[in-house]
């Protein structure tokens, strides 16, 4: 019987572990030894396009020939609720265990890296395959009993080669929950029947690299998630934000570093990518991230007591600032089965950019602060933007 639809609960999501290299499959893409899976996912989108290049001469009007050139472009993008950093950790990104660390004590801990740190060094070999599991008709992905065993042929896969990384973002707001959202670019896509099938990563030569992949079973708390103790999803009325100068003159206007009314914040890194080619090579060899890597933060609050400050002295004493964000796990009687429950960013030497007033009948007046600061390298741990995991509860 021909399947009618696909809807959300029937389809599940995957990638490679860094051990793998993506490139030759070694060591095999197989089972929950080399594969993540993503929670919490809210929604996902994936397409390729191709470009050509035209063939013409004289004496034709049309094109003798429409030749590719390039190689073809698979964009992914992603949205999943925050709840740990585990997802986090799949993507490649460094986490720094705050309950070692300290959320205070972020900048001088020896062990305090950039969320960046993991990513900096990894080129075309370290990239990772994602999967898009998609069982049978009517069951739920998380507990589909056919993909118990390995080699199975009903449902299919979307397999998506080589991704690159290119943008990562947070938005939080009242009344909302906290979401993630990503970016990918990948270099191939393939489709399998089952749950397993041949990899989808290519060689810079462009050709399929080879080696199989087998998914694990999907389940609705991967990772190793205890579900008596993982939270669905954390609330706006267990986030606290702090933003303290620590150099330079104040804005002057409204201070968010008092007890602002915040309505919503957002956090927005791209890993703009540049493709190395060469000749003889039909697909780029890596893609590098250009840099530097920006880093922005933007904060709504409703107007309240402003404060003083003039923008020339702005000008002349230009303002840095940290800000740290904590959106912590709501406490509940099992405690110590949620140790790594709740997420932290901190964001370093942030300069403002701009700040937006903005006033009409019927609203509360607001205000929109724009904060920009730029990651840096492994050993610069003073500035750019750090995830912190292991906190405390709320």
């Amino acid at each position: 019987m021909p399947r009618n639809r696909v809807i959300y609960q029937s389809e599940a999501l995957f990638n490679t572990k860094d051990s793998v290299d993506v490139t030759s499959s070694t060591p095999p893409q197989t089972g929950a030894l080399y594969i993540n899976q993503f929670s919490r996912v809210q929604s996902c989108n994936y397409n390729f396009n191709i470009a050509r290049r035209d063939v013409n001469q004289f004496g034709n009007l049309a094109a003798i020939d429409r030749i590719i050139l390039e190689q073809p472009t698979v964009g992914v993008d992603f949205t999943y609720l925050l709840t740990d950093m585990a997802n986090e950790k799949n993507l490649g990104f460094s986490v720094i265990d705050a309950g070692i660390t300290g959320i205070v004590n972020i900048t001088s801990a020896a062990a305090t890296q950039s969320c960046l740190s993991g990513i900096l060094t990894n080129g075309f070999v370290n990239t990772k395959n994602y999967f898009i599991r998609t069982v049978t008709e009517g069951n739920d992905a998380s507990s589909f009993a056919g993909d118990t065993a390995a080699n199975q042929t009903v449902g299919s896969t979307i397999g998506l080669g080589n991704g690159f990384l290119t943008n990562y973002s947070i938005n939080a707001a009242v009344g909302d929950f906290p979401t993630t959202s990503v970016s990918l670019e990948c270099l191939n896509m393939n489709f399998s029947n089952g749950n397993s099938g041949a990899a989808p990563g290519v060689t810079s030569a462009g050709n399929v690299a080879g080696g199989t992949f087998v998914l694990p079973q999907a389940t609705g708390n991967p990772n190793g998630e205890n579900p008596l103790g993982k939270v669905a999803a954390l609330r706006h009325g267990d986030i606290s934000f702090s933003l303290t100068k620590t150099q330079g003159q104040s804005y002057g206007g409204t201070d968010l570093t008092t007890s602002a009314a915040i309505q919503n914040f957002s956090i927005s890194m791209g890993l703009n990518r540049t493709p190395l080619q060469k000749i003889g090579s039909r697909y780029a060899y890596s893609r590098e991230i250009d840099f530097p890597v920006t880093v922005t933060l933007s904060v709504t609050a409703l107007v309240q007591d402003l404060t003083t400050g003039n923008l020339v002295d702005l000008v002349n004493t230009d303002g840095l600032y940290d800000a740290v964000i904590t959106l912590a796990a709501p406490a509940i009687a099992n405690t110590d089965l949620i140790a790594s429950e709740g997420v932290g960013y901190v964001m370093k030497r942030l300069n403002l950019d701009s700040q937006d007033f903005s006033s009409s009948i019927g609203a509360n007046k607001q205000v929109t602060l724009n904060f920009s600061t730029q990651v840096g390298s492994p050993q610069q741990n003073d500035r750019g933007l750090f995830m912190l995991e292991t906190l405390p509860l709320h």
